[in-house]
């Protein structure tokens, strides 16, 4: 199992400060912000093909809702719900960390694409440092 390399292919908000790529750069201190009303998506690719994947790690601030979405086929076309949970909410606006474990053999198998839906906020803005993702190394 290795840390997965993603990339991030789309983001229905853009905030040229704080770019949606910010969380998969590898630097705690960066981060992506949402602009304006809730629901907000970021689509990420697997670099180099498919991926069967065991584990993602968000670390956040401010999301309530979330939902993760995995897609198997070449273009990020058709998603299915592999993770769907409310985020408790930290004093005064910590970060929040999350760790999903997935089943590589069924939840977690062949992801091409994941999307981040951030559905809700506790506040008007939520923010996004950093998502990892583990599992096998990418299959073309």
């Amino acid at each position: 199992m290795s840390n997965v390399k993603t990339e991030v292919i789309l983001s229905t908000c853009v905030d040229e400060r704080y770019p949606a790529a910010n969380i998969v750069d590898g630097k705690p201190n960066t981060y992506f912000v949402t602009t304006g009303l809730y629901p907000h998506e970021i689509i990420l690719g697997i670099k180099g093909g498919s991926s069967n994947i065991s584990r993602i790690v968000l670390t956040s601030s401010g999301i309530k809702k979330l939902r993760l979405e995995k897609c198997t086929d070449v273009a990020p076309s058709k998603f299915e719900t592999i993770v769907d949970c409310e985020v408790a909410n930290r004093e005064n606006n910590g970060r929040q960390v999350e760790q999903f474990q997935l089943n590589k053999a069924t939840a977690g198998s062949g992801v091409t694409f994941l999307k981040v839906v951030i559905a809700s906020g506790y506040e008007e803005f939520a923010g996004v440092y950093e998502l990892s993702v583990e599992g096998d190394a990418p299959t073309s």
